[in-house]
């Protein structure tokens, strides 16, 4: 009865964001900001509007995880999830849509700093009813993004399911060892970023050699032919030497 009439904001208020506070709290790099307000993206709208002549609105995940250093505020994680009853229409609607949102992340902060290929991943999780995706989209060392699902657990919403445990709690300390991580690469990135700006911005201007200025001939001069004593005469110097 309970399942039934149990909405998708109660089961995220009593149930997925205490998990995420309990895993990600006490970080050994900082603290994150878990948003609940399911406000817009900003890695979303930026890539949706982006040479658009009509603004556009983002995508709006269920819970994001932000981060602000350096003056720069961006998304490293997106949760989707559902009520405890899901059908499958709903599974498959959430789960592109963690994708795309996935997809805009990376893409919004590759532009802003370009953390470490092979190393830096953009999470997303997916609540289906009582199962748990977890989810990293990540570039290779060439730039191309590979999605990948790293691990899926059942929640233990009974006392008589504790075999469900030890899987749930492994995929939270894999959740947390990622976020570390990621903390990390993402604050050098932009550390480095801020410090280091690209090269080459401006195109340089072209430098002429004073021996490409003397050859350089004037518009509608021709250049001088030889004749044949001209000719004869340098074959024999080049003859000599």
């Amino acid at each position: 009865m309970f399942q039934n009439k149990q909405s998708e904001g109660t089961y995220i208020s009593d149930v997925i964001m205490p998990l995420l506070r309990a895993t990600l709290s006490n970080l050994p790099n900082g603290h994150i900001c878990l948003s609940t307000t399911e406000c817009q993206s900003l890695a979303s709208k930026l890539c949706i509007n982006d040479g658009a002549g009509k603004r556009r609105i983002g995508k709006k995940p269920d819970i994001m995880a932000l981060e602000k250093c350096e003056g720069k505020l961006v998304e490293y994680l997106y949760l989707e999830s559902s009520r405890i009853i899901c059908n499958d229409t709903k599974k498959n609607d959430d789960e592109t849509k963690l994708w795309r949102e996935l997809l805009d992340g990376i893409s919004y902060i590759n532009s802003a700093c370009r953390p470490t290929s092979n190393q830096f991943g953009v999470v997303g999780i997916q609540v289906a009813g009582e199962k748990i995706s977890l989810n990293v989209l990540i570039n290779d060392a060439i730039g191309i993004p590979r999605y990948f699902h790293v691990d899926h657990a059942e929640i233990p919403l009974t006392s008589g399911i504790s075999w469900r445990i030890k899987p749930l709690m492994r995929l939270l300390l894999t959740l947390r060892n990622i976020i570390i991580v990621n903390k990390s690469l993402l604050i050098q990135a932009l550390k480095q970023a801020i410090s280091h700006p690209p090269r080459n911005v401006h195109p340089s201007p072209a430098v002429s050699s004073p021996r490409r200025e003397e050859r350089r001939e004037e518009p509608g001069q021709k250049r001088p032919r030889k004749n044949s004593k001209t000719r004869k005469l340098t074959k024999q110097k080049s003859a000599h030497f």
